[in-house]
C-alpha cells in the first residue's frame, strides 16, 4: 500500500477518480440560450425587460395628462416603475394567490412596492388630496408674489414721497 497524501491513492468513497470533464461524454447536449430567453423569469419584477416598456406606458400617460410634471423626469420615473413592478407582481399573483395555504416567497413585495407607489403618487400629487394640497400652495404661492410686486411699489412710492419731501 502506498503513503498516505502522495495523491496515488484511490477515493476513500471506493468510486475511481474522474478526469477534468468530471466523467464520460453525456451524448446529449442543450440548446444555447436564446437572445429572449425567459425561462428562468417568474414575477419580471426585478427584469428590465419587462419593467420598463411598462414604466414607459405609465410616463407617456401621465405626461399627456400632465405636462407639468415633464420638468421633474426622475420623479416620474420613479413613479413609473414603482407601479409597473406593482402590476407584474399583480399578475404574478393573481391566479391562486394563497389558496392553498402556502405563503409565496415574492408576496412580501407586493406591500412594499404599494406603498412605494402610493408615496411617489402624493409627491407628484397623483391623488385627490396631494393634488389639492399641491394647488392650494400653487395659489399661495401666486398670490405671495402678487403681494410683493404690491409692497414693491407701495415702497417705491414712499421712498419718492419721502425724497420729494426733502428736496
Amino acid at each position: 500500500m502506498k503513503a498516505k497524501g502522495d495523491g496515488t491513492r484511490a477515493p476513500s468513497t471506493g468510486l475511481p477518480a474522474r478526469g477534468p470533464g468530471k466523467g464520460p461524454a453525456r451524448r446529449y447536449s442543450w440548446q444555447p440560450f436564446a437572445a429572449e430567453n425567459l425561462a428562468a423569469l417568474r414575477s419580471g419584477v426585478w427584469s428590465r425587460r419587462k419593467v420598463d416598456p411598462i414604466a414607459s406606458e405609465f410616463v407617456l400617460g401621465l405626461l399627456a395628462d400632465r405636462p407639468d410634471l415633464g420638468g421633474y423626469p426622475e420623479a416620474v420615473a420613479a413613479w413609473a416603475r414603482a407601479e409597473a413592478r406593482c402590476v407584474l407582481l399583480a399578475e404574478h399573483f393573481a391566479d391562486g394567490l394563497i389558496a392553498d395555504g402556502q405563503e409565496r416567497p415574492g408576496l412580501r413585495y407586493v406591500a412594499q412596492f404599494e406603498r412605494l407607489a402610493s408615496t411617489l403618487r402624493e409627491r407628484l400629487g397623483l391623488d385627490p388630496r396631494s393634488e389639492a394640497e399641491l394647488a392650494r400652495d400653487r395659489v399661495d404661492a401666486v398670490r405671495d408674489a402678487v403681494d410683493l410686486d404690491a409692497l414693491r411699489e407701495r415702497g417705491r412710492e414712499l421712498r419718492l414721497a419721502s425724497e420729494g419731501k426733502e428736496a
